[in-house]
């Protein structure tokens, strides 16, 4: 049975309700008002790191006219976050609608989410939420509740552009073509693709999205907008995401040379489990790559840059229980947590402390009490 996800809609009473992740479907008066005001009174707030938050605007153009220079981009740093309301501040907005996507809010970002939609509401503008990720209590009851519309909760049957798609899209799509949009953003976000081999030179979308999300950060914006226009007309492996698969390559190859030396592994209940310490690399090429080299079930790769941690599994291994417990969230095979607090980790001694705290979590998700701790080489 799926887990239940909240639900709000002012122009119905604008109570939250829980509803089972099925009961999410199209809204015809919803699309209807955004269609009402044109394309250029729609904003969009959206994860940058990922196919999902990138598939998420992607949908919004292709379906809502939405300007290009309307999408901003943002990740769970506070500073990003500021960053993107100080943006919306500028044109002084009114009579907009604000449609974040695949992002969630929680005890770190509460605060500045709080004071972003109520900024927005206080102008006059509405603000949509479209999202797939567990919120904490608090987050639901100081802006999930200030919301016009929003869906919002773990959910395990759709991803975020699957959301947008369902909810303001599918009774639009005649041709299906936005439903390949969101299909495709499901099979990256649950990592249910296949990472690429180690020698694989193709446009790879998600690598070409971390190039400027992680590496090239000074271009985000005019690289990001870009791929929202090609994948709204459903090109995965033009140049632009060719050049810049390319130069993420470049640069991860060399991280992860760096990332091998300092690699371990735990064995614990017959789970092999891998933890990667690294930089600039994003969590799905860093964890895929991490993969391919060792064959583990999990792997657990700790950013240290950005004080973020993030898993992947294969198989039955349910990744998510380890960062439900590190008060974060995600999928059975991938899920993540931040840890701002921690100091340390560009030292062997930090390193071996963050190993001490992860360990117990992983026995107690694999339910196994022996786990066996040893540097790996490859």
């Amino acid at each position: 049975m799926s887990k239940l996800v909240y639900r709000i809609d002012a122009l119905n009473g604008g109570k939250v309700a829980e509803i089972p992740p099925e009961g999410i479907s199209y809204d015809e008066s919803l699309a209807r008002k955004l269609l009402s005001l044109g394309g250029s009174s729609i904003y969009n707030i959206t994860h940058m790191s990922d196919l999902d938050g990138i598939s998420s605007a992607a949908l919004l153009f292709k379906f809502f006219s939405m300007p290009l220079d309307h999408v901003f981009f943002t990740d769970y740093n506070i500073a990003t976050i500021e960053n993107v309301a100080e943006s919306l501040r500028q044109p002084k907005l009114s009579g907009a609608t604000i449609v974040i996507t695949d992002f969630s809010s929680n005890a770190a970002n509460l605060e500045i989410m709080n004071k972003l939609v109520r900024e927005q509401k206080d102008l006059g503008n509405s603000v949509i939420w479209l999202d797939h990720h567990p919120w904490s209590s608090d987050a639901i009851d100081k802006v999930f509740r200030l919301l016009d519309y929003g869906i919002a909760g773990e959910n395990d049957l759709y991803c975020g552009a699957e959301i947008v798609y369902r909810v303001l899209c599918e009774g639009r799509d005649s041709n299906k073509t936005g439903k390949k949009i969101a299909d495709r953003a499901h099979d990256s976000d649950f990592n249910l693709l296949p990472p690429p081999p180690p020698d694989d030179t193709s446009p790879n979308i998600s690598l070409a999205i971390n190039y400027y999300a992680h590496v090239d950060k000074g271009k985000l914006y005019e690289g990001l907008r870009g791929f929202v226009k090609d994948v709204s007309e459903g090109n995965y492996d033009g140049d632009a995401i060719a050049n810049a698969t390319a130069l993420y390559r470049e640069t991860a190859n060399a991280e992860f040379k760096r990332m091998k030396e300092g690699m371990v592994t735990l064995s614990t209940n017959g789970i092999k489990v891998i933890i990667g310490f690294g930089r600039l690399m994003h969590a799905t090429s860093a964890c895929g790559m991490l993969h391919d080299q060792t064959g583990a079930d999990l792997v657990i790769y700790v950013r240290t840059d950005e004080k973020a941690v993030s898993l992947r599994s294969w198989g039955d291994v349910d990744c998510s229980n380890i960062a439900f417990k590190m008060h974060g969230g995600g999928h059975p095979h991938a899920a993540a947590f931040r840890i701002d607090g921690f100091t340390g980790l560009d030292t062997d001694a930090g390193r071996q402390e963050f190993i001490k705290i992860i360990s117990p979590l992983i026995r107690l998700s694999v339910g196994n009490d022996d786990t066996e701790d040893r540097r790996l080489s490859v």
